[in-house]
Formats: C-alpha cells, sequence, structure tokens
C-alpha cells in the first residue's frame, strides 16, 4: 500500500498495463502522461523500446552518410562518454562469432591506405600503462592452448621474408631487452620445450650448402654492414680482411680495414662472443691484436656488433677524429 501510495494513478496503470506488453514503448508512456526518465527512475530494469522498433531504427540507419558537421557534432556529444559494464557486456556478446566478408576486409585496408589511424602518433601516458597493466592481470590470453596453422605461419613467414628493420628500430628493441631478467620458472619452461626439439631432424642439402658458405664468407654480414656505413658517410676506409685473398699482412695477421689517408689507422669490427671463445676475453683479443700492428706503427680502434648498431654515430665521430 505504501507503494501505491507514493505512485499517482497513470503510473499504477502503466505499470499493470507493462505487465502484459512485456515492453514499454514511448507511444504508450505518452499515452499515460509519463516521461520516460519517471518511469525508468520507478523501474529501473524495464525495457522502454520494443525489439521492432529497434530493428526499425537499425534498417533506417543502413546505407545513411552523416555529414562532416553531423560527425563533428556526434564526435563532441561521445566525448567523455562511459559506457556502463552491462552494456559492454550486451554489445561483446552480439559481436562474438562474427565474421566479416572478405568484401568488408578490403574496404577497411582501402580506407586505412588513404587515412591513419586514429590513435597513431600517440602515445598512452604512464597512468594509463599502469591502468591497462592493472586490467590484464589475471586474464587468460585469447589465443592460449591453441595452435597457430601453418597455412597462417605460411603467410607471416612469407610477409617477413626480406623485411630490414631500421637501425633505430633494433636500438630501440634492444635498449627495451636491457636489464629484463627472466624468472626461473620460464627458462626452465623454455629449455624443456626446446629439449630434443631438433632430436633426429635431418637438415637438407640446400641448408647444409647454406650454412658452409655462410660459415666461409669473408666478408660476412656484419662487415658488409660495416663497408656500407663506411662509404655511405665518406669515411676513408678500405676492407683488405677477406681471408680467401688477403692483401694485407701483419706478421700473419689480417686486419679488417686499413685508412687510405696519410693516416697509419686500422679498424677492427667483431663479435664479442667469438672473441670470448678464441681468446678467453674480448681485452686479451685487443691487446695481442694492437700490440702487434703497434710495432708497424699502425695504431688500432675496435668496434663491437653492438656499439656499431646501437651507436654508430658515436663510431663515427671517433673515426673522423682519428682519420682527419
Amino acid at each position: 500500500m505504501n507503494l501505491l501510495n507514493t505512485l499517482n494513478n497513470d503510473l499504477i496503470e502503466c505499470m499493470i498495463c507493462g505487465i502484459f506488453m512485456k515492453k514499454i514503448t514511448n507511444t504508450h508512456l505518452k499515452r499515460h502522461n509519463i516521461s520516460s526518465k519517471e518511469y525508468k527512475l520507478k523501474f529501473p530494469e524495464s525495457e522502454l523500446t520494443s525489439i521492432n522498433t529497434k530493428n526499425k531504427h537499425s534498417i533506417s540507419g543502413i546505407g545513411k552518410k552523416f555529414s562532416e558537421e553531423t560527425k563533428k557534432r556526434l564526435s563532441e556529444i561521445s566525448k567523455g562518454r562511459i559506457i556502463n559494464k552491462k552494456t559492454r557486456i550486451k554489445i561483446s556478446n552480439t559481436l562474438k562469432g562474427i565474421k566479416r566478408t572478405e568484401e568488408y576486409k578490403q574496404k577497411l585496408r582501402d580506407y586505412y591506405k588513404s587515412h591513419k589511424h586514429a590513435f597513431k602518433g600517440m602515445k598512452h601516458s604512464d597512468e594509463s600503462k599502469r591502468r591497462l597493466s592493472e586490467l590484464a592481470k589475471g586474464r587468460t590470453s585469447w589465443n592460449k592452448g591453441k595452435i597457430c596453422p601453418n597455412s597462417v605461419r605460411e603467410k607471416i613467414s612469407r610477409k617477413l621474408k626480406g623485411r630490414k628493420l631500421s637501425l633505430e628500430t633494433r636500438k630501440n628493441m634492444s635498449l627495451s631487452q636491457k636489464g629484463k631478467i627472466i624468472k626461473e620458472e620460464t627458462r626452465i619452461k623454455l629449455s624443456q620445450a626446446l629439449k630434443g626439439k631438433n632430436k633426429g631432424k635431418k637438415h637438407t642439402q640446400e641448408h647444409i650448402i647454406k650454412c658452409l658458405k655462410s660459415m666461409h664468407k669473408s666478408p660476412n654480414k656484419f662487415e658488409e654492414k660495416c663497408i656500407n656505413l663506411f662509404k655511405e658517410n665518406n669515411i676513408p676506409l678500405e676492407f683488405v680482411g677477406d681471408f680467401r685473398n688477403p692483401t694485407f699482412f701483419i706478421e700473419g695477421k689480417v686486419p679488417d680495414f686499413v685508412s687510405t689517408n696519410n693516416k697509419k689507422v686500422i679498424v677492427e669490427v667483431f663479435h664479442e662472443y667469438f672473441k670470448k671463445r678464441d681468446y678467453g676475453s674480448v681485452e686479451n683479443y685487443k691487446k695481442e691484436r694492437a700490440g702487434i700492428f703497434l710495432k708497424y706503427g699502425w695504431k688500432t680502434l675496435f668496434f663491437t656488433y653492438g656499439e656499431i648498431h646501437l651507436d654508430f654515430h658515436k663510431c663515427l665521430n671517433t673515426l673522423k677524429e682519428e682519420l682527419k
């Protein structure tokens, strides 16, 4: 009785009609002279629009194009709008299982060729990153336990073949991994996953030939990279480290690069791993090499793979200073 006393007659009648109608329409509310806001306030769980009305609205919007002014107004209205959790779940359930046609996918590709992505050039703030990190904690990845089919792997392989990352990208990738500590649990998992992976696997003759060629290639890939970098920056250095056809010997040692101006400068480029393996440490290699060349008046400069790729400008400044 208390509830009935607080509601006016029109609202009571509308509520009784709603029990039989199951869904209350805006037209029905107008007939009882009750606003949708008032009805929603009293009955928050009820739905005001019928399914047929929703379908009509959906069909009426197909193929409709808004003007730039309308788009701008809609954008301003939506800014700062927060969608509640219930609505998000509804949207998610509606979109689940939808497969886009090839025509639709092609339209998207064509669109983004001429229009930049809305987030392109922008960066997440530290606060945004923190929130995203917290939301992702404990969430199971969508592809966990799924096996990537061979057809998809082949597509990825074809797309990445011949792709060369810029020097800046490599530097950023290297810096992002520095100081990263892999947990012992992860290390064990990686070890177990790799154990016996290649056991009993036979390499093809073509693969073996490629490996042998790469082992005896001179100049190697790193040296070729240095040759190109020195040429591009007009550094007076000549590659003489071709061990198959050596043209420059000092006590049986063949340096990598020698200066072509009046300066007696030798440049050695190397991977630290191999020098540690062959000489025990990089310092031992430098000491032995520099000592031999110094007897004949040559100054030796050493540059590692990491120094060339991560900070070539610093190496370049050192070379220009020594060769000027």
